[in-house]
């Protein structure tokens, strides 16, 4: 693999320049019958960890929102939520936290920061604008920012409106002024990022660039380590690697690279399973599948699959009514800085869950067994 040395570089190193910001990771959470069916108990299965280019912390904000206003509207009476209603959403506040860190060690102030989103999807841009006010509100309101594009952009008259992002000969990312971006934020994921350099014939500089001992100057977060969490594969060495742990096990889903001939492999290969492709965002490419009925359901893969695919347990989601409406949902839960910072659940009418998923207002209460 081209960029493994730069990978494991970036793993190993504990510079500022190699400091994260935030991951989301995807659960189901299921009310299981144990022994009496009076008794259930809370049964909560990782999916996937979304390490590198998390979506939906905007979301977090309007889950918020959600909650003051309706105990404005119902402080009392039926419709009123429980005296110990919370709803575990520190999303804000966690994150503002780790931009002072990083905005001491990488001197935000001295340097600025660029953030980079794909300007044809508008949950980038949102995301992007969210962290920007975080950063004013909560860090330093003179700290310099600025949102750019991966692409060119025009009007409806053909005018260029502004440059997408560039690399110069020395393997640097350049803004539309062709200007050096001393610390970039960037929303695209990095195997996007190496696919458009082999495409441009760039990769050898890219390469040679990540590669350098010292990152600081030209700092991108999330660094380049996240990408090993963002990969599917991922899961298919936590489960060999703690599949069998006391606490940790029960919580992974048995999970195997598809070409693995292994009896456990194929047993899971046999029987009802999901297939995911190793490289893949948001359900694409995701198929729930039996080799007695074939996909069962599936979402289009756009391209993706290319580096193979790992096959999950199928584990069925829980359903919420709303209505004629049947949402099945799942848990993306937030953690930053190594600490649990929220949850948001998002709702989907297929059991693969998508990018134009619904996120369902929530709150906490009560005690639950795990």
């Amino acid at each position: 693999m081209l960029y493994h040395q730069a990978i494991a570089n970036s793993w190993v190193r504990e510079e500022p320049e190699d400091l994260e910001l935030a991951t989301r990771f995807d659960f189901a959470l299921r009310n299981d019958v144990v022994g009496d069916v009076s008794d259930q108990a809370l049964t909560i299965k990782l999916f996937e960890i979304n390490g590198e280019t998390p979506l939906l912390g905007a979301e977090t904000v309007y889950q918020w929102n959600w909650f003051c206003h309706y105990r404005r509207l119902f402080p009392f009476g039926s419709k009123a939520l429980p005296k110990d209603a919370y709803q575990h959403n520190e999303y804000w506040e966690k994150i503002a936290d780790r931009f002072r860190v990083l905005a001491a060690a990488l001197d935000f102030k001295g340097r600025g920061v660029s953030f980079l989103v794909d300007e044809n999807l508008e949950e980038d841009t949102e995301m992007a604008m969210q962290l920007i006010q975080i950063l004013h509100d909560e860090v330093d309101p003179e700290i310099y920012t600025q949102i750019i594009t991966l692409r060119d952009n025009y009007d409806e008259n053909g005018e260029m409106i502004n440059r997408g992002i560039g690399l110069d000969s020395e393997g640097y990312i350049v803004d539309g002024q062709n200007d050096r971006v001393p610390i970039l934020w960037k929303i695209y994921d990095w195997q996007n990022i190496q696919a458009d350099m082999a495409n441009d014939g760039s990769t050898a500089a890219l390469v040679s660039r990540l590669e350098k001992a010292d990152m600081s100057d030209q700092v991108i977060i999330e660094p380049l380590w996240k990408q090993v969490l963002s990969n599917k594969g991922a899961m298919a060495y936590m489960w060999q690697w703690f599949g069998e742990h006391p606490t940790y096990g029960k919580h992974l889903l048995p999970t195997y690279f598809e070409d693995d001939i292994s009896l456990e492999a194929t047993r899971l290969a046999v029987g009802l399973h999901i297939r995911k492709p190793i490289i893949g965002h948001e359900g694409v490419g995701v198929a729930i599948a039996d080799p007695s009925l074939g996909e069962i359901e599936a979402k289009p893969s756009f391209g993706y699959g290319k580096e193979g695919y790992i096959l999950q347990e199928f584990f069925e989601l829980p359903v919420a009514e709303f209505g004629s409406q049947r949402q099945h949902y799942m848990v993306g839960a937030w953690s930053v800085d190594g600490e649990a910072a929220g949850i948001i659940i998002r709702g989907d009418s297929s059991r693969i869950t998508g990018r134009y998923c619904t996120i369902i207002p929530h709150f906490v209460a009560g005690t639950i067994k795990v």
